[in-house]
């Protein structure tokens, strides 16, 4: 039997590093808030793919800078029966594998009224700030930082498999991981960003 060659652990060196890229919260966390200050915005975007953790991102900004103010994208997602509703045509019901990919736009899993609240929260801002989760560019003014955490597919479906995580805009992580993934496939990982 041949093996595949697809590599589930990719690995991209990066020459200089020491310059270049950072390891463990404490040293990203140093790096993050160096460039805030650096800009002289007071605003942190960052932009999360479904699966990426973003109470443990949380939690390591607030252990570095405990004066932020930490705005979690989730809280202005529509409900998890308004999403439903609305990914419902791609998903294909109770097929196991058939389904239509999504042309929505990430903008429409949000509550408009709640992302307008957000921007001008942090448009006004003048003490430290950080927006956290997917659409968190969709409420980040223009000065602000922008950062995107992301992580592969292969690790979001263990995170699924394992209970970890649910998909984008919901919080059953007890659904079928085979569900999970078809969800995933046809609606989490396709939203243009606009």
């Amino acid at each position: 039997m041949r093996a595949g060659s697809y590599d589930k652990f990719p690995v991209v060196e990066i020459p200089d590093r020491g310059e270049q890229a950072w390891r463990g919260w404490p040293e990203i966390c140093r790096e993050l808030f160096s460039a805030i200050d650096a800009t002289g915005t007071p605003v942190l975007a960052i932009e999360c793919y479904p699966g990426v953790f973003q109470t443990e991102i949380g939690e390591a900004l607030w252990a570095a800078r405990p004066d932020i103010n930490l705005i979690g994208m989730h809280d202005a997602l529509l409900t998890e029966t308004e999403i439903g509703r609305l990914i419902a045509r791609f998903t294909g019901g109770d097929d196991p594998i058939f389904g239509f990919a999504s042309d929505l736009p990430l903008r429409s899993f949000f509550d408009p009224h709640r992302l307008k609240e957000i921007r001008e929260q942090a448009s006004s801002t003048s003490s430290p700030l950080v927006l956290l989760g997917p659409g968190a560019y969709l409420a980040a003014p223009h000065h602000a930082l922008h950062v995107y955490a992301d992580l592969p597919r292969w690790e979001i479906q263990q995170r699924q498999r394992r209970g970890r995580t649910a998909n984008f805009g919901s919080s059953d992580t007890a659904v079928k991981a085979s569900l999970q993934y078809k969800r995933a496939f046809f609606v989490d990982w396709r939203p243009p960003m606009e």
